[in-house]
């Protein structure tokens, strides 16, 4: 039995990680045939977290992967991208923590929001999110175990150097897409005494 509140936030965390998990299924995006999704008869919307973004260039690794760069927008007035967008983008976990790869396993979301241990986490990389898709034959070579919250990625030592490199140039365009920093100058003056 449920004993407290806690419900309402399990329906909508489990809302949040199929409408993420599954968005491909549930927009039916490169070639998946579209499902719907419910949770009391509520349907489901799918989450793209790369819609908006700006596609780079595929990087062409292995005839067996297929990886394409994103750049998510960056929030400047009059530019791509308004308050709510920006937000709903971000997630309820923000940039920070929604920056990194996205592997994909015969469509289905199966790590995300990580740099394996490639490029270190960053403010500075927050727009940068890189999708992979593999097939699910890869999984010894991706070292992908079933865990009890999910499942366990480990990229191949193989491409480790690759993907860094990636990673490295697509952090760095990134970077360019925030529009550096700004100086903040306080021109509030507090006297205490004269």
């Amino acid at each position: 039995r449920i004993q407290d509140n806690t419900l309402l936030d399990k329906i909508d965390n489990l809302d949040e990680h199929l409408s993420l998990v599954f968005h491909r299924f549930i927009d039916g995006l490169k070639g998946c045939n579209k499902v719907e999704i419910s949770i009391n008869n509520r349907t489901i919307k799918a989450f793209n977290p790369f819609t908006g973004s700006e596609r780079q260039e595929p990087y062409p690794l292995d005839s067996k992967l297929k990886i394409q760069p994103h750049i998510m927008p960056s929030y400047k007035e009059g530019k791509k991208t308004n308050p709510e967008q920006y937000r709903h983008l971000a997630t309820a976990h923000g940039y920070s923590q929604t920056q990194g790869f996205y592997l994909f396993r015969s469509n289905r979301l199966i790590s995300h929001s990580t740099w394996w241990r490639i490029i270190p986490r960053q403010d500075t990389n927050q727009l940068v999110r890189i999708e992979i898709d593999i097939e699910n034959d890869q999984d010894k070579f991706w070292g992908i175990t079933i865990t009890k919250s999910g499942f366990a990625v480990s990229p191949p030592s193989g491409i480790r150097k690759e993907l860094r490199i990636l990673a490295l140039e697509i952090t760095r365009r990134g970077r360019g897409a925030q529009g550096g920093r700004k100086k903040i100058s306080n021109k509030l003056q507090t006297k205490f005494w004269d």
